[in-house]
């Protein structure tokens, strides 16, 4: 099963705490990823079907665009974008985890802190599973049932890597000179 798997490999150095805190407590961090993850929130989106001629036509009605418009019951479309682009500005990484109703067709989607989601290797097939950890209970996850996107790390080939972990030194460097 997941949870009797290996959790994957942690990425070296991955210090989610200190990444979250830099854009807690640091103005410039903050006003940064804000800008980003709100211009990416508040862009309009469009489901689009290739034709045979191979020109593009945007779909005005798909069970994906009512998932897209209404992901779940707590999140607007755009709290679900921003809180997920900012996930992947701190870490590099923007975890989705889909709840399905009758017939296994999506109903919801949930943005997750990428700190709690743990990517389960499988000698055969690559990838098993995921785990997530909320203190100490594990929930284990089916690879459909996760959308994973990253920027792909160098250093592990199953996480992702942000931008937040090379300003690190500089920020504490400015937090020391402030104090």
């Amino acid at each position: 099963g997941l949870l009797s798997s290996g959790l994957g490999s942690a990425q070296t150095g991955f210090q989610a705490q200190d990444h979250y805190n830099a854009m807690a407590t640091n103005a410039w961090v903050f006003a940064a990823i804000d800008r980003i993850a709100t211009s990416v929130a508040s862009t309009e989106w469009a489901l689009m079907r290739r034709r045979r001629d191979g020109t593009m036509l945007a779909l005005a009605e798909h069970p994906l665009l009512d998932l897209w418009r209404l992901v779940n019951p707590f999140y607007t479309r755009e709290e679900f974008v921003e809180t997920s682009h900012q996930h992947f500005e701190i870490t590099g990484e923007m975890w989705w985890v889909l709840v399905r109703g009758a017939g296994g067709r999506p109903v919801e989607m949930w943005p997750m802190r990428p700190d709690r989601m743990r990517p389960v290797p499988s000698k055969d097939e690559y990838l098993a599973g995921y785990v997530y950890t909320i203190g100490t209970e594990r929930i284990p996850l089916e690879r459909e049932d996760v959308i994973f996107i990253r920027r792909p790390s160098p250093l592990d080939h199953y996480r992702g890597i942000g931008v937040i972990g090379t300003l690190l030194y500089d920020l504490r460097a400015d937090q020391a000179a402030a104090a």
